[in-house]
């Protein structure tokens, strides 16, 4: 697909704007010792992260049936309230791209529970460079479900056409596909490149920077 001028650029969060990995798995982590239970690797942690909070413990807990999901993840919640902005901080480059595009709208769209990702942009300084910000809580379904981005959509009155939806997992191309709309992916989140590389995106990015050559 040839550059365009898209209206709406539709970021996802973890992985993609923001490297929160250090800190979730710091959390989890603390979870599972209050809960009794051993901790995971930090890398394991990692490849768990993706598909919202509830999906994070679930696979954290694995087999124990110690403690039922639902408090594992207030446990958790209750942690990373307190660490999410010990060592989260913006990727390169990121803070430039929303500088340089500050005139069209630039949304989120993250399976994060919407409090934390307002937490963390208020504390990074950046909640202004977002119109809307919407998490996995904020929808019934998240992605890889469209349902987000179709939401962004009839809020701002867009056509599919004029929106371009960047993330660096298969779910995030997967939901803009569904959607109808453009996608970008980038290979320096959490997932490995040729997961995103295979879900087959319209674009496909190794730094931030060359979003400019995408978006006219």
């Amino acid at each position: 697909m040839p550059p365009k001028n898209y209206l709406l650029l539709a970021y996802d969060f973890d992985g993609t704007l923001v490297d929160t990995k250090e800190d979730i798995a710091l959390s989890v982590n603390l979870a599972l010792v209050e809960l009794g239970l051993p901790e995971r690797e930090r890398e394991e942690i990692y490849s768990f992260v993706g598909h919202g909070v509830l999906s994070l413990m679930k696979k954290a807990l694995g087999e124990s049936d110690r403690c039922d999901v639902d408090s594992a993840v207030n446990v958790f919640r209750k942690h990373y309230r307190v660490h999410a902005l010990d060592r989260t901080r913006f990727y390169p480059e990121c803070e430039d791209i929303l500088d340089h595009f500050k005139t069209r709208l630039q949304a989120i769209v993250s399976n994060k529970p919407v409090e934390f990702v307002e937490m963390i942009l208020a504390g990074l300084h950046r909640r202004d460079s977002f119109a809307s910000v919407l998490g996995g809580d904020s929808v019934k379904q998240k992605k890889p479900d469209p349902e987000m981005v179709l939401r962004l959509l009839d809020q701002f009155t867009l056509p599919a056409q004029d929106v371009l939806m960047i993330g660096d997992s298969p779910q995030d191309i997967s939901a803009g596909r569904s959607a109808g709309v453009a996608t970008c992916g980038v290979t320096w989140g959490m997932r490995p490149r040729s997961e995103v590389e295979n879900a087959n995106p319209d674009f496909l990015i190794h730094t931030m920077s060359e979003l400019k050559q995408l978006v006219l």
